[in-house]
């Protein structure tokens, strides 16, 4: 009897994440979609993809354990083509998170799913088969209670900062079908939810403060771009900026580019003595080159540089000396 059950436990597992793939819905005869799963997530969606399309994909895509589809691995880089082909580290950090966004989850037969394991066995993830949802819908179900905890989506990045001056004022940063940004009066206790920022945010959110605390900053993820946001009445709402710039509330610290943009950090020089106090330092990667922002002026602008002939990097951290020196330091993908 106890052979049986757990014969039958090993079925139900199974499947649960059992993805049937038929080679006959292909739009290409030539393509083995069963084996598109050694690239992520299995997703209807890559029944569309053909052999020149696959071609763009990485010599060392198998090796990229990231938990997104063969089309969207396809697209990402038909999309941002600096996207790096060589190494252990090609997709951005926030590469799950674009398309979850965008896509919702898994497509298969007709349903969105959005719950994956690695299966050890066959060394590639599988797609749970449980609480599927109609395309569109899954972001818009998820709960939020501002009183105590704010549940979010699955593969949420979060930042946090206190206003220095007065410790009851707490702003934070989290995505949630976007970017979505919350305030706190009362150190925490309690907390609401500001206005949506301007824009098609994704994620990813930095935030700080001016060393008096009239200011809070945020530096986010826009669509394929890294966008600067300021309030002025600690963290209610993120138009500050448009006081300088009517009609324009944000600073577009990248444009258009062939690359995406990921892993910013932003830091507030709050030393006393400092000859550069209150500068604002914002760092992050393009296609693993390292960028650099300051602002002098609190964030009304920005000058950049580039470290594109250093040791490329994904993500980075920064902070000053009393003196006002930068340290800004991060891992090489190189060594």
């Amino acid at each position: 009897m106890k052979h049986i059950f757990s014969v039958l436990l090993v079925l139900l597992v199974n499947s649960a994440y059992s993805q049937q793939v038929d080679n006959s819905r292909g739009v290409d005869s030539r393509v083995d979609y069963q084996s598109l799963k050694q690239f992520g997530p299995w997703d209807d969606r890559n029944y569309d993809l053909t052999l020149e399309d696959l071609s763009i994909l990485s010599i060392d895509e198998k090796q990229l354990r990231e938990m997104v589809p063969a089309f969207y691995r396809v697209l990402f880089r038909q999309e941002f083509p600096d996207t790096p082909t060589l190494g252990s580290v090609q997709y951005p950090r926030s590469l799950y998170n674009y398309f979850i966004l965008r896509f919702d989850g898994y497509l298969i037969n007709g349903l969105i799913y959005q719950q994956v394991q690695w299966d050890d066995a066959r060394q590639f993830y599988q797609v749970k088969l449980e609480n599927g949802s109609t395309a569109g819908k899954l972001l818009r179900q998820q709960i939020r209670r501002l009183d105590n905890d704010v549940l979010v989506h699955a593969g949420a990045e979060t930042s946090i900062s206190i206003n220095p001056v007065d410790p009851n004022i707490v702003v934070a940063g989290l995505n949630f079908d976007g970017q979505e940004m919350l305030y706190s009066t009362d150190a925490g206790a309690s907390w609401q939810s500001a206005p949506d920022l301007t824009g098609a945010e994704c994620c990813d959110p930095g935030m700080a403060w001016k060393s008096d605390g009239s200011f809070a900053y945020n530096v986010t993820l826009g669509g394929s771009q890294v966008w600067f946001y300021r309030s002025d009445d600690n963290g209610q709402s993120w138009d500050s900026l448009s006081d300088i710039t009517p009609g324009d509330n944000r600073r577009e610290l990248t444009g258009a580019t062939a690359s995406l943009n990921d892993k910013e950090f932003i830091h507030v020089d709050k030393h006393p003595d400092s000859p550069f106090k209150d500068n604002i330092y914002i760092t992050w990667h393009q296609a693993n080159i390292l960028q650099f922002a300051t602002s002098s002026d609190d964030g009304d602008s920005f000058t950049q540089v580039s470290f594109d002939t250093e040791p490329r990097g994904i993500g980075s951290d920064l902070v000053t000396g009393a003196d006002g020196s930068i340290y800004h330091f991060w891992p090489s993908t190189q060594s």
